[in-house]
């Protein structure tokens, strides 16, 4: 993530700082579309500070995500997506956020930035900026004080029970049969050579492992609620009065371990590597305890929770490219996690 103070000079954009011609030019882009959104709406914003808070200028992967400072009034924030393009998708999204805001319009203490303008051509949302720093960089300044991650972690538990409302939610019988399908189609595209991905065969060994102990939670009993799609550290925003969801993509309702591991298997890859976990935890014990607290003690032991913590694992490598020279240093850290992590969970 980049943090470049850069102004916008109404028409004339210029970015003081830009990594790349191609960055410069989403930038531009950027800028400018939010201006014209902000038109509709009749919010001038031609002469806000734009602030960028997200550039990726991937062939495939490009957004750019700007905090827009206004003189006297609140800072909005401003997203565009630039590729894939894809509006369908993109609108999918947008609906879940409107969703979730519906959801959490009346808690206390938690909620979702509000939406103020939607351009789907464009695939832009002009919102609300949500107070405070994300879970993510909470972590980096928190985490060696275990009060502090503790509070983060009963924090974001109550935000995920607050959206999820497990306890009105109807109960289920847990099948991780189509999961399993699903993970297995991924293996068949490794041995076929459609696909690559680092340190393959300790990955088909873990996954031979996972099928080994499906019995654990196949039949167990579930909670299946309206799920984010796409919770990790970066997508929680906390202030000392509120904790706020964002980049909401999913529409249907799914277990309540899918955002649950989801969340904890990325905070257990970027930060919990330091320490001795027990039995087959991904995280130490007490961190455990700390987001339960908040979530809910009674759901630890959920079949989908239990089984989706060790699934997103193998889920998470898949995502790493092979090549060393096509990883992010993110990838590299989230790999050296998963790695770890694999040798605990499935002994391999």
């Amino acid at each position: 993530m980049v943090a470049w103070n850069c102004k916008c000079l109404c028409k004339g954009v210029i970015a003081d700082a830009m990594k790349s011609e191609a960055e410069k030019r989403l930038f531009e882009q950027a800028t400018q579309g939010a201006i014209e959104l902000g038109e509709r709406v009749g919010i001038a914003l031609n002469v806000a500070k734009f602030v960028p808070l997200l550039m990726r200028s991937a062939e495939h992967r490009a957004a750019v995500v700007l905090r827009l400072h206004r003189k006297g009034a609140e800072d909005l924030i401003y997203k565009q997506v630039f590729a894939p393009f894809d509006t369908a998708a993109f609108q999918q999204g947008v609906e879940a956020h409107k969703r979730a805001l519906e959801r959490l319009i009346k808690a206390k203490g938690v909620g979702v930035p509000k939406i103020l303008a939607v351009d789907n051509v464009t695939q832009s949302v002009l919102m609300q900026r949500a107070s405070g720093k994300t879970l993510n960089d909470h972590m980096l300044q928190s985490y060696a004080n275990p009060r502090k991650r503790h509070e983060l972690l009963t924090r974001s538990g109550a935000w995920l029970a607050a959206f999820h409302q497990p306890d009105s939610a109807k109960k289920s019988t847990f099948f991780p049969g189509f999961m399993m399908d699903h993970l297995q189609a991924q293996i068949d595209k490794i041995e076929n050579g459609d696909k690559s991905v680092p340190h393959a065969d300790r990955l088909k060994a873990a996954h031979k492992v996972l099928l080994d102990r499906i019995d654990q939670f196949h039949g167990g009993e579930t909670v299946t609620v309206a799920a984010h799609g796409d919770l990790h550290t970066r997508n929680l925003l906390i202030s000392p009065d509120m904790v706020s969801g964002i980049d909401f993509n999913f529409t249907h309702n799914a277990p309540i371990g899918h955002d649950i591991s989801r969340l904890l298997i990325d905070y257990a890859t970027r930060f919990a590597q330091d320490q001795s976990l027990e039995s087959e935890n991904i995280i130490p014990a007490n961190d455990m305890d700390a987001f339960f607290a908040g979530y809910g003690a009674q759901y630890r032991n959920d079949a989908s929770v239990r089984f989706l913590l060790h699934q997103q694992i193998l889920l998470e490598w898949l995502s790493i490219p092979a090549k060393e020279d096509s990883r992010s240093y993110f990838q590299w850290h989230r790999l050296d996690g998963v790695l770890r992590l694999t040798n605990h969970v499935f002994g391999v």
